[in-house]
């Protein structure tokens, strides 16, 4: 309101020193003499009021556009973040369905080794020996592979598990992100 009250004071006094100097005229001369400049300068002025507004619009509609693209450089962080913990989510069920799985077939292979052992220490006991150690050996060397194997598997899972590249910081800026404009851009170009 402020921008357009001397536009509104300069139209009040223009038109009240147009009317006191021609205040002795007659009705036919006095809409010359002050219609006409009358007329005149309430054009301009709603000229100048016009420009006012016009600029007023711009920059309010710049401000939108700035909050505008902050709010979506917010939403895309927050999108980042939450599709991180996603993925970090479902490589943490993974890895958990992995173990579970990791552990059944472990016990699967500690009795089938179990088993194995026993035929051959029975084959010791009842005089085969020659077979019996060989089954035993054959045992032993197998579970020693899958031994060395569950370990190999350990070391990866637990190595990839410290290293998570899924982290963001949040005070981290995107390199994809351009930054919010400064200013309103140009629409008459």
């Amino acid at each position: 309101m402020h921008r357009y009250l001397p536009g509104i004071l300069l139209v009040q006094i223009v038109t009240a020193v147009l009317l006191w100097v021609n205040i002795n005229a007659e009705p036919r001369d006095l809409a010359v003499q002050f219609g006409v400049p009358a007329l005149l300068v309430c054009v301009v002025t709603g000229l100048w009021f016009a420009s006012i507004a016009r600029a007023d619009a711009e920059r309010a509609s710049a401000k939108i556009r700035l909050q505008h693209a902050k709010e979506r450089e917010q939403l895309h962080i927050k999108a980042e973040k939450s599709k991180a913990k996603i993925l970090e989510k479902s490589h943490k069920e993974i890895r958990k369905n992995e173990k579970r799985v990791s552990r059944i077939a472990s016990l699967k292979i500690s009795l089938a080794f179990i088993g194995a052992a026993m035929a051959g220490i029975i084959m010791v006991i009842t005089e085969l020996f020659t077979l019996g150690l060989m089954t035993i050996m054959t045992t032993v060397g197998g579970l020693g592979g899958y031994l060395v194997r569950a370990r190999q598997s350990y070391d990866v899972n637990n190595g990839s598990a410290q290293e998570s590249p899924l982290e963001i910081d949040s005070d981290e800026t995107f390199a994809e992100l351009p930054p919010p404009p400064l200013s309103a851009p140009d629409n008459n170009k």
